[in-house]
């Protein structure tokens, strides 16, 4: 059963323009069952006329062991002996008796081959016959057709793991990128609001990021106790943070919702903003591919050099315990010297001492 592949352009013809490949697979049949027994993709072609030569070798001389994808040394016996008796048919596996009573042999379109091998008469198989169907499927390449994109690369720790750099180590995240990321002080606002006493008597109201909660006078209040009151406590609830990126939403009373702006303070005001650029440099580093593969470059060289100075320290410790070894065995070979010289001393000294005996005992005997 030929498998499928999707195509971008779905009821069009595929632009001519793209790389072109050739897919190998192989369907393996039980009998004269519609159902593949096993079915898999076996090789990748850039080149149809290998490619159609591979489908025919791996349906002939193939076997499932080895994923239907024959050595060379199958190849070139099977070619040699469908060469010789001018068929295809016939016993061509000279490791197993099987035999292929038929073959079939068609194209499609772009010249791609469908090749069918009948098999019967082999015990390891499991079942009396056997059908292989190798196919080749012309495919077009995506990368030039789905390019990645910025927007795209933003994401990329979602889709890639952090140890592989980039492909293309130049693309750089922009700031519109990052600015539609969504950010952290919108989730707590929510968070806020919905632990609300009473959500119906609040109204959200924008808050800029030069515009920080100073202490006001709440109504009814006297000069010097609005001195000492808290926007918060006027509001009865936290107020949100400031984001860079993100404009920040806060919750007032629906009674305080037309009151002045609220005074803002420069001290405030350059802390928010320090804050905030710390805020929107974090972003940035978490999401710029190049900045994580710095990281990880950085970490992957200080454990190479921990494990280079490990390594140097044990080849010096080998070195030393070889010298210590060398040294022994000079000594251990000059004492086995000595030893040597000293036992042919003694081999002369018994020669003497024997031929002295031969004479004494010749002289001493009658001739």
């Amino acid at each position: 059963m030929r498998q499928k592949f999707a195509t971008p352009h779905r009821g069009t013809s595929t632009p001519a323009n793209l790389p072109v490949f050739y897919v190998v697979s192989v369907d393996s049949f039980c009998g004269n069952d519609p159902q593949p027994n096993s079915s898999m993709n076996c090789e990748l072609y850039s080149n149809l006329e290998q490619a159609n030569a591979s489908a025919r070798q791996c349906a002939l001389f193939g076997s499932k062991k080895r994923n239907f994808i024959p050595s060379p040394d199958q190849i070139a016996n099977g070619e040699a002996s469908t060469t010789k008796t001018g068929s295809d048919s016939g016993n061509h596996w000279f490791d197993r008796d099987c035999e292929i009573t038929s073959t079939e042999t068609s194209f499609d379109d772009d010249g791609c081959l469908q090749f069918t091998a009948v098999f019967k008469g082999d015990r390891q198989l499991g079942w009396k016959q056997r059908r292989v169907v190798s196919y080749v499927q012309k495919m077009h390449l995506s990368d030039t057709a789905k390019p990645i994109t910025d927007i795209i690369a933003a994401n990329r720790s979602r889709y890639m793991p952090s140890s592989m750099p980039p492909v293309h180590p130049k693309r750089k995240v922009s700031p519109l990128d990052l600015s539609s990321l969504p950010q952290n002080p919108q989730k707590r606002i929510r968070e806020d609001f919905s632990r609300s006493p009473h959500p119906e008597r609040h109204v959200f109201c924008p808050v800029k990021q030069e515009d920080t909660p100073q202490p006001q006078a709440h109504p009814g209040a006297t000069a010097n106790e609005s001195a000492s009151v808290s926007s918060q406590q006027i509001n009865g609830h936290t107020s949100c943070p400031v984001s860079s990126t993100v404009s920040s939403v806060s919750l007032l009373p629906a009674a305080d919702f037309n009151l002045p702006a609220l005074p803002s303070n420069p001290d405030t005001k350059q802390d928010v903003t320090s804050q905030s650029s710390d805020r929107c440099m974090q972003v940035q580093k978490a999401e710029n591919p190049e900045l994580q593969v710095e990281k990880n470059y950085d970490s992957l060289k200080g454990c190479f050099v921990d494990s280079f100075n490990t390594l140097v320290g044990r080849i010096e410790a080998q070195r030393r315990s070889l010298a210590v070894k060398e040294s022994r065995l000079l000594e251990a070979e000059k004492a086995f010297e000595g030893r040597r010289k000293e036992l042919e001393g003694q081999i002369v000294e018994w020669k003497g001492k024997y031929e002295g005996l031969v004479r004494i005992l010749q002289g001493a005997l009658p001739v």
